[in-house]
């Protein structure tokens, strides 16, 4: 696995960052009323920098991740905490302004292109609604904008492939055009959410050195969701892991991935195959995910824990910085020796 290269100094100050998330709150309406399914959660992304948010479904990755652009289902609701684009702060803005923002300033690449896609419409005729709604140009001219996307994000034959519509498009292909679609303004930010899912191991590696291409060209700050570690780690150069809508560890790749301080990261990780020995059987971590929004004190992992002790669940747990930028949400981490994957 290589060690992605950024060319964009990152510090812990947000004067350079074109993102910042503040203590992010979001509840959901349930019949038992508002659920917290993110709770607290802080983070940066500075021009060149990719972040990745990973962790098992439910744990609120998604949710932190729409957020940011306000694309959240009706019954929730951001309950706390602060989104800044460029010092500008989104949560103030009247939903008139949000809609400029979507697509110019931040592309987002949703999960399943074939589902994300109008099959009404051509491909080109929904690059080219992007571009139109956000900038003063003639149909000829968005036309050849989109075609020109097509060739950028790799697609052949793009002169002809703008007039196709989306089933005409392979997996691969979709995932392709809903990028070009997302970088369409050249936006600041662009979110990826489970940018490779559904998509063969050949396609997926395709997809992740687009990415990379794409990032080095435009210079835009990435966050990629996923719960697969392995491709958040060809891309991302920070990673969050996330359990029960907390941040449990966060650091660069190299600390998260090498040097994991928190038991959630090493269960995640010892769960991954490894090319280079023979592990029979995966490894699995015990118990099952604790639903976002459920009422406990102290570690919300210690259940399936195999290191959980008594003080794991005396009281809430700060996330605690230990080394620089590496920090966890485990009162024994220092007491621990866990197992990296890289």
């Amino acid at each position: 696995m290589s060690e992605p290269v950024m060319t964009t100094t990152t510090t812990k100050t947000t004067t350079q960052s074109t993102l910042e998330v503040e203590n992010l709150c979001v509840e959901f309406r349930t019949d038992a009323g508002w659920r917290r399914v993110v709770d607290g959660v802080s983070f940066s992304v500075a021009p060149g920098e990719t972040l990745g948010l990973v962790g098992e479904s439910g744990s609120g990755k998604t949710v932190t991740c729409m957020s940011i652009p306000r694309l959240l289902p009706r019954q929730a609701r951001i309950a706390a905490g602060s989104i800044r684009l460029a010092g500008r702060d989104l949560l103030a803005l009247p939903e008139s302004q949000m809609q400029e923002v979507r697509g110019r300033d931040i592309g987002v690449v949703f999960q399943e292109p074939s589902a994300s896609l109008n099959p009404a419409f051509t491909v080109g005729d929904q690059i080219m609604a992007v571009i139109r709604r956000h900038e003063r140009i003639g149909r000829r001219q968005a036309r050849q904008r989109a075609i020109e996307l097509l060739r950028q994000v790799g697609i052949p034959r793009a002169d002809l492939r703008v007039d196709a519509y989306p089933h005409e498009f392979s997996g691969g292909m979709a995932q392709r055009a809903m990028i070009a679609m997302a970088i369409a303004c050249s936006p600041a930010l662009l979110l990826a959410d489970e940018p490779t899912t559904a998509l063969d191991v050949t396609i997926q590696a395709q997809i992740i050195d687009l990415f990379r291409s794409l990032q080095d060209e435009l210079g835009m700050a990435m966050i990629v969701v996923s719960h697969d570690l392995a491709m958040v780690g060809e891309l991302a150069h920070r990673i969050n892991v996330m359990y029960s809508a907390e941040v449990v560890e966060t650091g660069t790749r190299s600390q998260v991935l090498g040097e994991p301080r928190h038991p959630y990261t090493e269960g995640l990780l010892s769960a991954m195959p490894h090319l280079t020995t023979d592990q029979g059987r995966l490894n699995v971590i015990p118990g099952t995910a604790r639903v976002a929004g459920d009422e406990a004190t102290g570690c919300r992992f210690a259940p399936r824990c195999s290191y959980a002790a008594e003080q794991c669940t005396a009281a809430d747990i700060p996330l605690t910085y230990a080394q620089g930028t590496h920090a966890q949400r485990c009162v024994r981490a220092d007491e621990l020796s866990l197992r990296g994957w890289v």
